[in-house]
């Protein structure tokens, strides 16, 4: 079928315009050959015990001190008992101290320990363990830390829950995780370039299709 000159012309500025929100990273580019981003997460939850840990700061020189927090949080309406905090630190980190709001904390070696026994409903504990980048640590080091808690009773029943991982380096920045591919990508110029081309061209033409005929 033969297209006629107002048909043709609608045609130009439709596939310019796409042209243009596809060369600028719109929401047609991101329709096409990208994929949405990953969603944030504060941290593993598993119900109904969560475990949030963070470090600061995440990166250091030898003999630096770093501190990590870790928020214990009962989300159940029963009580979780005999509730066991353990950590083990990476081996270019030594602990200095182990602290905690309720319960009993202590160390040994590389491992963390805090016993805080029963987790009331609603009820967050918090623990604190600062630790030293070991002189021996070479620029570069770097690994991943990850907690984890176990509890006997509640509606969980027995199991263990791991915290989310922090990440810590010594002398660079930590290691960065997946791109975002949801994120907008650069401009396209040779594509924005020829959807302005077409899209005029159709205008013009609409203009022209538009305009009476002299007798």
């Amino acid at each position: 079928m033969r297209l006629s000159k107002k048909q043709l012309s609608s045609l130009l500025c439709i596939v310019g315009f796409s042209l243009i929100v596809v060369g600028w990273g719109g929401t047609w580019g991101r329709a096409y050959g990208q994929t949405a981003g990953p969603t944030p997460t504060p941290g593993e939850v598993i119900n109904p015990i969560s475990v949030t840990k963070a470090v600061n700061p995440s990166t250091g020189q030898p003999d630096d001190l770093l501190t990590f927090s870790i928020q214990i949080r009962n989300n159940d309406s029963s009580p979780q008992t005999n509730v066991v905090f353990n950590d083990r630190i990476l081996d270019f980190l030594e602990i200095v101290s182990v602290s905690s709001t309720k319960g009993t904390a202590s160390f040994s070696g590389q491992e963390a320990r805090v016993e805080i026994g029963t987790l009331e409903p609603g009820e967050t504990v918090t623990v604190t363990i600062v630790v030293r980048i070991r002189s021996t640590a070479q620029g570069g080091d770097s690994g991943v830390n990850v907690a984890s808690i176990t509890a006997d009773s509640g509606s969980a029943g027995t199991g263990t829950v791991v915290s989310n991982p922090v990440a810590i380096s010594v002398g660079q920045s930590p290691p960065t995780g997946l791109p975002n591919t949801g994120s907008l990508s650069q401009p396209n110029p040779g594509l924005i370039g020829s959807g302005l081309v077409l899209f005029v061209l159709g205008i013009s033409a609409l203009f022209k299709a538009r305009q009476p005929v002299k007798p």
